[in-house]
């Protein structure tokens, strides 16, 4: 449950996000429209996701704005 609160407050802070599709993080936010949600237990694509996001900041900015709203 902390790890939502943790999401919620990153989303609040126009920040993209890169979560576990499972738990809350489903009914959060849609994969692509504010974030990246990745197969449970999948450290290699969390990585990815991750490195994804670093590389691209307009992607990131992009996610974030989307995040905010």
């Amino acid at each position: 449950m902390d790890f939502l609160f943790v999401c919620l407050e990153a989303m609040a802070a126009a920040r993209g996000i890169v979560g576990s599709s499972s738990g809350g993080m489903v009914e959060q936010r849609n994969h692509g429209e504010c974030g990246r949600l990745v197969p449970p237990y999948n450290p290699n694509q969390i990585a990815k996701a991750v490195v994804k996001l670093l590389r691209n900041p307009s992607l990131r900015m992009e996610l974030g704005q989307a995040a905010r709203k």
